[in-house]
């Protein structure tokens, strides 16, 4: 079967062949709900061509109702809210989208995509959640894939945004503030901050992050863009104390990264032992 359900020749005959089986929606066996769950995320691009699509899958008892939303351009945005639109009349209230992101995409579409998506919870009363996925070839043996369009510190800040909130965005504008940033420039200011200074936000506020970010945001945007370039080229680098102990420039802000050369503390906790 196709990974795109909705692409499946004669879907309309499977989805009613799914509620003739009993899994209509709100239907029960024994007493418990039945569910219908289709792991791939549904295209938003099929439900706009063909509304009776979303009629099809409000009859059955889908639970949870997830849709891709991989990339971003107007074409793309506008079958996306159009596609929550015709399944929020029928019913739908959760959704959870799949967000690829260091594929063609930039930091920037990722984040409007996230605002997309607390724009529609909002104006459409449902809720509207991101679940980032960071591409990786199907070739590739190890997980160090970086888009021409992505550095590797920003790929980390967003895996240790995403270890605080456990994998989920959730579309409430306070908590996309607090996460992300309240706009496109902190959000760039928070994926560049050392690891631990976005985990542990509130303890490393007034405790170290403050001291990095008055010093990073002096950089010229070209010195900023030189300076996480030299953090790809120390992360897993067996020489890094040495390349680090040669440095002119940037020796004070990599202090923040690894103390003394060394492997920063995972937490405070640590920090204190």
């Amino acid at each position: 079967m196709d990974n795109n359900i909705l692409a499946v020749e004669g879907i309309d005959r499977h989805l009613g062949t799914i509620e003739s089986l009993g899994f209509q929606r709100d239907a029960k066996r024994n007493g418990r709900k039945r569910t219908v769950d289709f792991n791939q995320g549904i295209d938003a691009r099929f439900i706009v061509r063909n509304p009776e699509l979303a009629a099809a899958l409000g009859r059955i008892a889908i639970d949870p109702i997830r849709l891709a939303f991989d990339f971003l351009s107007p074409a793309i945005e506008r079958d996306y809210r159009k596609a929550i639109t015709l399944l929020a009349e029928q019913g739908f209230l959760e959704f959870t989208t799949y967000m690829l992101y260091n594929y063609n995409d930039t930091p920037e579409d990722f984040y409007r995509r996230l605002q997309i998506n607390a724009q529609l919870s909002r104006e459409l009363d449902i809720r509207v959640s991101g679940f980032p996925m960071r591409y990786i070839p199907i070739t590739g043996t190890k997980r160090d894939h970086v888009s021409p369009k992505w550095k590797w510190r920003w790929l980390r800040g967003i895996q240790c945004v995403l270890h605080a909130t456990h994998g989920l965005v959730s579309p409430k504008p306070s908590f996309i503030a607090a996460a992300f940033g309240e706009d496109i420039e902190d959000f760039y200011r928070i994926l560049a901050m050392p690891d631990r200074y976005i985990v542990y936000r509130e303890h490393y506020k007034h405790n170290g992050a403050d001291d990095w970010w008055r010093e990073y945001r002096q950089l010229s945007a070209s010195e900023q863009h030189e300076f996480l370039d030299l953090l790809a080229r120390l992360n897993g680098n067996h020489r890094r104390k040495e390349i680090i102990a040669g440095l002119g420039r940037f020796r004070s802000l990599v202090e923040h990264y690894y103390p003394n050369g060394n492997v920063p503390p995972r937490s405070p906790g640590e920090e204190e032992t």
